[in-house]
């Protein structure tokens, strides 16, 4: 066998990549590497919608089902599910099942959901994780939950930049405001639109 030899023998289910180095023989699961593949366009995914202004959190969880739900080896068979804050985001015709992996989704250190992957019973193989896969389930969570914390502390950050200007322009009301009804209705209107950018978030 020539030394920059590369080719393709299938041996079974399994297709393998065979490439000649230098004094020696390797070879390269195909399959394997295609999982891989499919995990990081899967990661890929996730980052692109947490780029998504546009997009709430709860949008972004419905979005990130089919993206979740192609990063896994039969992503026909297997059904997704995020929860958070006591909401349940799930694939079409999600079915409970033994089958399943599942990893927290956290903000401030706390649980706050998770995201669960489930195969219907009885599953396609034996054993259907592949053990990558707990890694690849641990990484979503973690992705989604810098999400979640992010927007969190963004939105935080919103609504106090909102009490402060409801707090100057009442301020600057009093300074100009003589009539002393007049200034408690206004004064009431500012805190009260404050309010209404708290209930919004």
């Amino acid at each position: 066998m020539g030394r920059g030899f590369t080719g393709l023998r299938v041996t079974g289910e399994r297709t393998w990549v065979l490439r000649g180095l230098p004094g020696s023989e390797r070879l390269i699961e195909y399959e394997a590497l295609a999982e891989r593949v499919k995990e990081l366009s899967c990661i890929g995914g996730l980052g692109e919608l947490a780029m998504r202004e546009d997009l709430s959190v709860p949008e972004i969880l419905e979005a990130s089902l089919e993206v979740i739900r192609s990063g896994w080896r039969w992503p026909d068979l297997v059904q997704v599910r995020i929860e958070f804050e006591g909401r349940a985001y799930t694939t079409p015709g999600f079915t409970e099942s033994p089958w399943r992996k599942a990893a927290p989704l956290r903000r401030g250190g706390s649980e706050v959901g998770r995201v669960e992957v489930v195969y219907p019973d009885p599953p396609p193989e034996r054993e259907p994780f592949l053990p990558e896969e707990a890694e690849l389930l641990s990484d979503i969570a973690h992705r989604l939950s810098q999400l979640i914390e992010l927007r969190h502390e963004r939105d935080q950050l919103r609504h106090l930049n909102a009490v402060l200007r409801a707090i100057r322009n009442v301020n600057q009301l009093i300074v100009r405001e003589r009539e002393v009804g007049a200034l408690i209705q206004k004064a009431c209107g500012l805190l009260a639109e404050t309010r209404g950018v708290a209930s919004t978030r």
